[in-house]
């Protein structure tokens, strides 16, 4: 269970939110003039329908509103809106925050622990982010706090937890998990090849299906050409919920090519 503070600062929903400024950030410069208008519009609707909640004396205003809520609309921007749905509020520490982390064992055990978090999401619960980590998500680094909250959101719409398989056809699940598996299986072996500070993917991809969808996700934004050309398979299968104006701007032709050729059968599914 987590011990909320007792004093908390709410966005207002009435603010003249300054999109040229939000929008003056490395992750979203290669947006096209269409796509940056049809974030801003999905923006627009997260800000009405969300609230941001800042924790812990954290000061919210304006631009750090608009920026988070480009930053969530993202990964949905072909899906819509409706694709962030089952949850509320978005709560923001100053910094990573300390959780009582309650988790129960293979054999039934209920463990108790203090732990450090830089985010949290659950199925019908909140999103918690902590500012210090999303002002590093606004670079091309490969992390990204926000985009892997909302990659556990989509995954979690397949069930109650997340698993690493978001919401995709039944005849899809099987593929879907051998490329999942194959990607994690090379990052761990360049893990053990190089070590994990010189691995060209975070090295927490490789502990659980989950969290290889939330950090190859991170990537895909960021690090685009790093993650097409080495697991072409999943990137396949993950574009349909990511951008097209990231994934076009960020990876090469050659690439390019070779995912389409397998998301033709996949898009549809997503989209509608």
């Amino acid at each position: 269970m987590i011990k909320w503070p007792w004093k908390a600062q709410e966005i207002t929903q009435n603010e003249d939110w300054p999109w040229d400024d939000a929008l003056a950030i490395p992750l979203l410069v290669n947006l096209t003039a269409q796509e940056q208008a049809r974030l801003i519009a999905l923006a627009e609707r997260f800000l009405q329908q969300k609230r941001l909640v800042a924790l812990q004396g954290f000061e919210l205003d304006s631009l750090k509103s608009a920026r988070i809520a480009l930053i969530f609309c993202l990964p949905i921007l072909e899906l819509g809106i409706e694709w962030l749905d089952g949850f509320h509020e978005v709560l923001i520490y100053p910094a990573p925050f300390v959780v009582d982390d309650e988790w129960e064992d293979d054999i039934g055990l209920v463990h108790s622990q203090r732990v450090v978090q830089s985010g949290q999401s659950w199925q019908q619960g909140p999103i918690i982010l902590n500012w210090l980590d999303i002002q590093d998500s606004f670079d091309a680094s490969g992390f990204n706090l926000i985009i892997h909250e909302v990659a556990h959101k989509l995954d979690m719409r397949n069930g109650d937890r997340a698993s690493g398989i978001p919401f995709i056809p039944l005849r899809d699940v099987a593929g879907w998990e051998h490329d999942l598996h194959a990607a994690m299986n090379n990052i761990q072996d360049e893990i053990d090849l190089v070590g994990e500070s010189a691995a060209s993917i975070d090295a927490y991809a490789a502990t659980d299906p989950a969290e290889c969808f939330a950090v190859l996700s991170e990537y895909f934004f960021q690090r685009a050409r790093t993650v097409c050309s080495t697991f072409p398979g999943t990137m396949a299968a993950f574009l349909p919920v990511l951008s097209p104006g990231s994934f076009s701007a960020l990876t090469g032709k050659r690439c390019r090519r070779r995912l389409r050729r397998g998301i033709r059968t996949l898009i549809p599914h997503f989209v509608g």
